[in-house]
């Protein structure tokens, strides 16, 4: 049996498969682009899942990553990409949305919850191993400060007079 691939070896995975088809050549575009693509691209499925209390096996969300992304440099008009964060991350966006009831119902099925308590079986030591979707939505939404937002302080205005007491 293969152990699961972990939350960071599946972002490196992604990110590197995404270098090879768009930024070939091209260190410092994908460099300067690296933080977009992790949070409109590579991250956002894990945080649609995870919003919608769903998961995974990485291979399979891995599977479903590159097949979309071959398809849309198939049939997409891939030489008028203007700003490549923003396309790819409106072709994984509206894959997941247009397909979100098969993916729903693949994640809900039995042999989908088997499967994936079996990988996680391997990977268990003493405590329950954390799943990678879930990891990775809680970093996505680290990055990108979505979380409890603190109340604004009331200040009074400069020009207000102060009493003594």
């Amino acid at each position: 049996m293969s152990q699961q691939i972990t939350s960071q070896e599946l972002t490196a995975d992604l990110l590197g498969f995404i270098q090879r088809k768009f930024y070939e050549g091209d260190g410092v575009g994908f460099n300067k682009d690296k933080h977009l693509l992790l949070e409109w691209v590579i991250l956002w499925p894990a945080v649609y899942m995870d919003d919608r209390g769903v998961t995974l096996p990485p291979d399979r969300l891995k599977q479903i990553f590159t097949e979309t992304i071959l398809l849309a440099l198939e049939q997409g008009n891939t030489g008028n990409i203007k700003y490549r964060p923003a396309w790819l991350g409106k072709v994984i966006q509206s894959h997941w949305k247009i397909h979100w009831e098969e993916i729903y119902a693949e994640a809900k099925s039995a042999r989908s919850l088997a499967d994936h308590a079996l990988s996680m079986l391997g990977k268990i030591t003493v405590a329950k191993a954390a799943d990678p979707i879930h990891e990775m939505a809680l970093a996505a939404k680290l990055m990108t400060g979505t979380g409890r937002k603190r109340k604004a302080i009331f200040k009074a205005p400069l020009n207000e007079q102060r009493t003594l007491l």
